[in-house]
C-alpha cells in the first residue's frame, strides 16, 4: 500500500503533509532495517523494482528511522518508463537527499537510460554533472567546488524552468545555464542510486550511498536559492529564497 494511503487509513505517524498533485514520484524510507519494500508515495503509485542488495538501513537516516542504502556494486531502484519522467520541454524538478561514505568516490545518483544516444543522469564524479543526450546530441553541465563530496547529508535538486536548467546543492545553485534541449526520450527506464553508460554496468560510475525523499515533480519548485525541505513527506509549489518546496 502506498505510503500516502497508509497515512490516510492507518494513521502512520510519519509527520508532514500528503504529496501535492505536482508530485509524480516520491520514494521515501521509513521501514525496518533490511527491508526491501519500496513504494511510490505519490498518487500515481508507480511500481518500484530493485536490483541487488539495496535495502532500508537504520544506521543512517535523514528523516524518520531509516534511509535507502546502495552499495555501489550494482544496487539500484528500477522504474519503467512513464510520462512523469518524459520531460520533453516541460518544467520539472528532481530532488532528493543523499549521503556518501567516502570523500573521493563516484556517486551515480539518478539516471534515465534508453541507450547510449538517449539518456540523462545526475552524477557527482570528479565534478557535479548533469548530462543529457537525445538522438546523439548531448548537453553537459558541470560544476566544481560543491560541498557534496563529503560524508554529510546533502539535498540535491535539478530544476528546469523554461529555457534554464539549475542544479542546487543544499538550496544553493551550483549550475545555472541556458537549456533548450527537448528531452523527448521514451522507451527507457529510470534508475535511482546508480549510473549506467550501457544498460548493464551499474558499478563503474556508482558508489555506496544513502538516499531518502526521492521526488520528481511536474513543476519548477525553485527558481532561486532556497532553504531545503525540513520535514518528511513535504508538499507545496512555491518558489524563491527562504521557501520550502
Amino acid at each position: 500500500m502506498a505510503e500516502w494511503k497508509k497515512l490516510l487509513f492507518e494513521g502512520d505517524a510519519i509527520g508532514g503533509t500528503l504529496p501535492d498533485s505536482d508530485t509524480v514520484l516520491l520514494i521515501k524510507s521509513h521501514d525496518a532495517d533490511g527491508s526491501k519494500d519500496f513504494v511510490d508515495s505519490s498518487s500515481a503509485i508507480h511500481t518500484v523494482l530493485y536490483e541487488g542488495d539495496i535495502h532500508h538501513e537504520t544506521d543512517h537516516f535523514k528523516y524518520g528511522k531509516s534511509s535507502i542504502h546502495v552499495d555501489g556494486a550494482g544496487d539500484y531502484l528500477d522504474l519503467a518508463d512513464n510520462a512523469g519522467w518524459q520531460f520533453n520541454e516541460r518544467d520539472f524538478t528532481i530532488d532528493f537527499w543523499a549521503k556518501g561514505t567516502e570523500t573521493s568516490d563516484t556517486r551515480g545518483l539518478i539516471n534515465y537510460f534508453k541507450d547510449a544516444n538517449n539518456r540523462w543522469h545526475l552524477t557527482n564524479y570528479s565534478k557535479l554533472q548533469f548530462y543529457t543526450v537525445v538522438g546523439g546530441s548531448g548537453i553537459e553541465d558541470l560544476a566544481s567546488n560543491t560541498p557534496a563530496r563529503d560524508t554529510n547529508w546533502h539535498h540535491y535538486a535539478v530544476v528546469r524552468y523554461g529555457d534554464t536548467i539549475q542544479v542546487y546543492v543544499d538550496g544553493v545553485s551550483y549550475i545555472s545555464d541556458s537549456f533548450t534541449q527537448n528531452m523527448n526520450v521514451t522507451g527507457g527506464r529510470l534508475y535511482i542510486g546508480a549510473r549506467t553508460e550501457n544498460g548493464s554496468d551499474f558499478s563503474t560510475y556508482s558508489s555506496e550511498l544513502y538516499m531518502d525523499e526521492i521526488r520528481i515533480s511536474s513543476i519548477a519548485r525553485w527558481t532561486s536559492d532556497f532553504l531545503p525541505p525540513s520535514t518528511s513527506n513535504y508538499e507545496g509549489s512555491v518558489t524563491g529564497i527562504n521557501n520550502l518546496g
